[in-house]
């Protein structure tokens, strides 16, 4: 492992609470990827942690493209679904969106990979494909937040095929809670 790069993929970077946390945690020596879609959060993200952070302005998903983002009241949540239950839907915005699988392929094959993944729903469709395609065995640890709440609700055979294929394909994973109660593995 002393010749592989170290990565940390911050997928719904939000506020950067995620970023500061992987170096609190794991170390500067960690390459940190971080995507938001959301115009204003990107933009904050990109004033604080350009120096540091590879930034983009997309939201991982199953293909290349565009695709509507619900936005909340409170502008600091957004989804594909039109679930927020916690806040009201002010409206949609078009955000490019992007193959998450093929990417981390691409990009990370040999290194040690750590990924964050809040993205509101998307992580059932995202870690699907990933495990579909063969790549989820790219990643060594995944933090992950399932939205159960999301409409239209996973259904639980989906739910509980992604844990027994996590399970048996030695990623460790547990679930993000938040960068103040969650801790490393």
């Amino acid at each position: 492992m002393s010749s592989c790069r170290k990565i940390f993929i911050d997928l719904g970077a939000n506020k950067g609470s995620s970023i500061e946390w992987c170096e609190k945690y794991y170390g500067l020596e960690y390459e940190i990827y971080a995507f938001e879609p959301m115009p204003r959060l990107f933009h904050d993200l990109r004033r604080k942690y350009a120096d540091r952070v590879v930034l983009y302005r997309q939201a991982a998903w199953i293909t290349d493209g565009l695709k509507y983002f619900n936005i909340a009241d409170n502008d600091l949540s957004s989804s594909f679904y039109e679930h927020l239950r916690s806040c009201d839907v002010r409206g949609s915005i078009t955000v490019e969106v992007f193959d998450f699988s093929k990417w981390l392929e691409a990009n990370f094959s040999d290194d040690y990979v750590v990924v964050k993944m809040n993205i509101e729903g998307a992580e059932f469709p995202v870690l699907s494909k990933m495990i579909k395609d063969g790549n989820i065995g790219i990643v060594n640890e995944l933090y992950y937040q399932f939205h159960p709440n999301i409409e239209p609700k996973p259904e639980p055979k989906v739910v509980a095929d992604i844990l027994m294929a996590l399970n048996s394909s030695g990623v460790r994973f547990q679930p993000w809670i938040n960068s103040t109660t969650t801790r490393r593995m």
